[in-house]
């Protein structure tokens, strides 16, 4: 996240009693929030605005951290697990290369872990793999 993304979590957050804003407050955040995605960061601050209680300590850039690691988790095992593993698609010729699959793989997990759909997300992955884009073919 940047300097202004932080800034609208940490004011969602103050309004919500959770942090008391200070000069400056949004820089160090952003700093240690600089490899979260606004989007995850967001979701975790409605969670917590949803559920934190008056008995719990005030939120720090550490909570939204780990809050937006479950979120993004979350999001990827609520996939059924055929979804979660898909198939490859046909490789161009001859059998795939280990560094290929691994390129595919990881591509397909990040972009479901952004939020992708499965469907955007397999696409993305063929296109990073350097294979015809395919449809997403379910098991049934």
């Amino acid at each position: 996240m940047n300097q202004i993304e932080t800034t609208t979590i940490i004011t969602v957050l103050n309004r919500a009693g959770l942090v008391g804003a200070l000069e400056g407050q949004s820089a160090v955040w952003a700093e240690a929030l600089d490899d979260v995605r606004f989007e995850d960061g967001r979701e975790a601050t409605r969670q917590l605005v949803r559920t934190r209680t008056s008995d719990e300590r005030w939120v720090t850039p550490g909570d939204i951290r780990a809050l937006a690691k479950k979120v993004r988790l979350d999001r990827y095992n609520s996939l059924p697990f055929r979804l979660q593993n898909p198939e490859l698609p046909p490789p161009i010729s001859g059998d795939w290369h280990p560094r290929d699959e691994i390129t595919f793989t990881r591509t397909y997990r990040d972009a479901v872990l952004d939020g992708k759909t499965p469907d955007d997300a397999y696409a993305d992955a063929c296109r990073a793999a350097q294979v015809p884009v395919s449809p997403l073919i379910e098991a049934a």
